[in-house]
């Protein structure tokens, strides 16, 4: 039996309320009120409570309440109990939808109430009206419906972690009769626990509280080898320690855990220990969500190696170790979202966050979605480029500023620059048994399965955020893409196996909330249309991210047919504007080396100094074992070129590297891979050999994805080539048919 005034709480013994002092769904309540509730319904019955929040999605109004100019429509909601008419409390107002009049959108939860189940009888009024005088007047009324609870909720099927979610529902409202216009709804069953309360905490017996943070989990000090080592710096400014566990648990190194200074993660921990709640007590939606996320050990008290007895202890956040198993991580770390700072969030400053959106609109973050912030273990090829190479006349320049002109130079990097440094691994050095292909994947078929892998993950994280339980503002937070490649898996060994060393990980919550349904359905509007735009801003840029790895994908590995055509182009590069093109020379199938000159697209021969450029080559065939996904590659080897044209004439130089260009007759597919820069050279010598790869079939996955229904658009229109720059109407509309085949993946309706 449920409190009178619609609170959701169990009522107080023979009393129709749950305490003296509620009033209704917002309280308030005695102190001791939740915890006699929470005894109250576990000993009434077996079963946990649930509760009902409603989406109001939007409308569509059939005529014009408005005398002159556009309407701005606003719903109001409210619920009432069984059997009483008279005392509806209201649960939700939207927000104003302004200029939207026929056809508001406003995605609005509303507070949740308590559900008594399909017998209880208790309705929901929506009522849609509009603002008069831009608010200042009283509002107009349009219409209402009144529908029972159970019209709503029926046929919610049970998700993971007690989530129910119904069907999209589309009500008509009336005004005197008149039928006036539909409004969509939707809603969700949750299951209420005492764990929802925020003075329960949720915590077990391994938690203590701190002074300085409130209530932690901390970690058994005893299971550990202290004092731990100092690692260094990733990124910003926190320190990073070696923890290695004495006695690991199956499945798990000594050095499963990282150690990361709570001094310089205050910000971090308090998301975390939000995080290890859900685990510990039901997801709450999250489910999918949480597989991509760092394991979190707690916090570690322990002394750092080297220091004297005097030093302070160190507290440490123990967070799962991206490196552990790998002799050579290669890992990006990928900012996503096109805003990645909010002014007065988390601490960040209107100033600081003014600042960080100058960083935004500079770098990838505002053309792509995302941005680079970090490439570890990167290939030759990106440690040739250097980020002051336009600079070099100025004289000595600090290395404080070297380094943050590189990271600037990765941070205007787009996508696919980036996937194709990602998985270059042809000046990768392996232990001289690794190279025998029988026994071992070759570098060209590792980098094909790590990158299926890492789409496939990818496509399951906008698959999860589309089915999160409530919009969240993740605000600067970053995904991390990964693998070992200094390692060769084992040719014979099960693809889990093989695929051990990759790594796909959300993570940075400095700025971030977990907003799970009970809390977003306790916002006002404006806070959940504030939570709803930076929760688009963070799944475009992952639905962007996955897009891009699919067209990597696709042009690197998705050729069944053969390459037709092979062109070696050469630039001069410049860190801080548009590459210089020099020329280019069509590769022929020769086995040994020859020297071509190079000419421009128009034919005309390129010319140095000392006469003619000329560029040195050679290209043949090599296959693939059978049980290979791929039969075969084409070997390109560039050996060198001679008599470049002067490109800076400041240095009186070049800074030469060059391009594989290869491309298929129906260009569906196309492949670009870029050598190392030579600083400062005419005659450059490169001697590096590129692997240009045909498949013996298509990729099935990304076939599967595209091609869900009979209208799915070609695969070549979804996933254009990205040798050439597109057109803007031409990149929405690949963009626009891939976000519809990430939403026919999702199991239920984005929230967004």
């Amino acid at each position: 039996r449920r409190c009178r005034h619609g609170c959701g709480r169990a009522a107080f013994q023979d009393y129709p309320t749950c305490c003296t002092r509620c009033r209704g769904v917002d309280g308030p309540h005695a102190r001791d009120c939740f915890e006699k509730s929470a005894t109250a319904s576990s000993s009434s019955s077996a079963t946990q409570p649930m509760a009902l929040a409603l989406r109001v999605l939007e409308a569509e109004l059939l005529r014009n309440f408005d005398v002159v100019g556009r309407m701005d429509p606003f719903a109001r909601i409210l619920w009432a109990p069984a059997g009483d008419d008279v005392r509806r409390l209201e649960i939700g107002r939207t927000r104003s939808a302004w200029g939207a009049h026929m056809k508001p959108v406003w995605d609005h939860t509303c507070r949740s109430v308590h559900y008594g189940g399909p017998a209880a009888g208790d309705t929901l009024t929506i009522e849609i009206l509009q603002e008069r005088f831009g608010g200042l007047g009283s509002a107009t009324f349009c219409g209402a419906v009144t529908v029972l609870v159970e019209e709503v909720v029926r046929g919610a099927a049970r998700g993971t972690d007690a989530l129910r979610v119904a069907p999209q529902r589309t009500l008509s409202f009336t005004f005197h009769g008149e039928k006036t216009g539909t409004v969509t709804v939707q809603a969700v069953l949750f299951v209420v626990s005492v764990a929802d309360s925020p003075t329960s905490g949720g915590f077990t017996s391994s938690v203590t509280c701190l002074p300085t943070s409130g209530c932690l989990t901390m970690a058994d000090r005893a299971i550990f080898h202290t004092p731990v080592e100092r690692l260094g710096v990733s990124g910003g400014t926190a320190p990073f320690f070696s923890v290695k566990l004495r006695a690991p648990e199956k499945g798990r190194s000594p050095s499963y855990w990282i150690g990361k200074d709570l001094s310089r993660a205050m910000d971090e921990v308090t998301f975390y220990e939000k995080l290890a709640e859900l685990r510990r007590g039901g997801s709450r939606g999250f489910g999918p969500l949480l597989a991509f996320m760092f394991d979190y050990g707690g916090v570690l008290e322990c002394t750092e190696a080297g220091m004297d007895a005097t030093a302070p202890t160190l507290q440490l956040l123990l967070l799962q170790n991206l490196r552990d198993g790998c002799r050579g991580l290669r890992m990006l770390d990928i900012k996503v979202g096109e805003k990645t700072a909010a002014p007065g969030w988390q601490g960040k400053s209107r100033l600081a966050a003014l600042r960080q959106s100058v960083v935004d609109g500079l770098t990838n973050s505002r053309a792509e979605g995302f941005r680079l912030e970090g490439f570890d273990g990167p290939p030759p090829g990106v440690q040739s480029l250097d980020p002051l190479i336009d600079l070099g006349s100025f004289g000595y320049i600090a290395e404080s500023m070297r380094k943050k002109f590189a990271r600037i130079l990765l941070q205007r990097m787009p996508a696919a620059e980036i996937l194709m440094h990602f998985v270059d691994l042809h000046q990768q050095e392996y232990e001289p048994a690794e190279l025998d292909c029988e026994t071992y994947l070759a570098p060209t078929e590792f980098a094909e399965m790590v990158l299926c892998e890492v789409l496939v993950r990818l496509v399951q994280l906008a698959t999860a955020c589309m089915g999160a339980p409530a919009p969240q503002k993740w605000v600067g937070s970053s995904v991390a893409l990964g693998f070992d490649a200094m390692c060769l898996p084992l040719r014979a060994a099960p693809r889990q196996e093989q695929l051990s060393s990759v790594r796909m990980h959300i993570f940075d919550w400095g700025r971030s909330e977990l907003n799970t349904l009970e809390n977003h359905t306790a916002l006002s509007a404006n806070d959940q249309a504030d939570r709803l735009e930076y929760w688009r801003y963070y799944m475009g840029g992952v639905h962007r991210l996955a897009w891009e790895v699919a067209r990597c994908y696709w042009h690197r590995f998705g050729n069944t047919r053969g390459w037709d055509e092979v062109v070696i182009r050469v630039y001069d590069f410049n860190s801080h504007s548009s590459n210089d093109y020099i020329g280019e020379a069509r590769a022929e199938m020769t086995p040994s080396e020859i020297t071509v000159p190079l000419a421009s697209p128009s034919g005309a021969l390129v010319k140095g100094r000392g006469g003619a450029t000329t560029i040195a080559y050679r290209m043949g065939w090599r296959s693939f074992p059978a049980d290979s996904a791929l039969c075969g590659a084409l070997r390109v080897e560039v050996t060198r070129a001679t008599n470049l044209p002067v490109c800076d004439t400041a240095k009186g130089s070049s800074d030469p590297f060059f391009s594989v260009v290869a491309t298929d007759t129906q260009g569906s597919c196309s492949f670009r891979q870029d050598s190392s820069v030579i600083v400062g050279c005419l005659d450059p010598v490169w001697r590096e050999v590129f692997e240009v790869p045909v498949s013996r079939s298509r990729p099935e996955f990304l076939e599967a994805l595209l091609d869900a229904d009979a209208s799915a658009t070609r695969i070549q229109q979804v996933l254009p080539p990205s040798v050439e720059p597109l057109r803007p109407g031409d990149e929405a509309t690949a963009l626009s048919c891939w976000s519809q085949c990430l939403h026919r993946q999702c199991s239920r309706r984005s929230i967004v």
